[in-house]
């Protein structure tokens, strides 16, 4: 089966759900980036990004501090390239593995595989300190559905404050607790 893959389309439908939702972040965006932004911040990396993970960055560069869903945060470009720099010699000692970056706060850690061609998806890892990294879906546009439609069954909503609440766990899908994406 191909993986829905990241589209414009895709993040129009997130954005509307954050804002029907309530969700402060829609306030908080950053602009997205250009192709020759983002290629200048990558090119200290040794790095090309692929087609799908500059779809996310072309779209907004980050929120601020306002979470994207419950407890995370969307990271712009330059701050996500900046932990990977950090991380990048101890992913490849610990597990031999390069190019993939955190584009959200929190753990259990989110990652974007961007080791493939630059065409292809990129798959989502997941992992959390003193565990290595394990493979949770094709592509970022699978990611991006499952936090729609956990807004859409309100596994994810706004409190009277304007804050996530909490993750309802009980409407929580038994297959995104075990995916780690949440």
């Amino acid at each position: 089966m191909t993986p829905q893959l990241l589209t414009p389309e895709l993040l129009k439908r997130f954005d509307q759900t954050l804002h029907s939702a309530g969700a402060p972040i829609i306030r908080a965006w950053r602009p997205g980036l250009d192709d020759g932004q983002i290629d200048a911040l990558t090119r200290p990396h040794s790095f090309e990004l692929p087609d799908e993970a500059r779809v996310w960055w072309r779209w907004h560069d980050g929120g601020g501090r306002e979470e994207i869903t419950p407890n995370r945060v969307a990271t712009t470009l330059q701050r996500t390239l900046e932990v990977f720099g950090a991380v990048r010699g101890a992913m490849l000692d610990a597990q031999g593995v390069d190019m993939r970056l955190m584009p959200v706060s929190e753990q259990p850690w989110i990652f974007f595989d961007c080791s493939g061609a630059r065409d292809a998806p990129v798959p989502i890892y997941v992992g959390g300190h003193g565990e290595s990294d394990r493979y949770a879906l094709p592509s970022i546009g699978e990611l991006v559905a499952i936090w729609i439609d956990l807004i859409e069954i309100g596994a994810y909503a706004i409190d009277d404050s304007g804050a996530w609440k909490d993750t309802n766990w009980d409407l929580l899908p038994a297959r995104v607790q075990q995916l780690g994406v949440y």
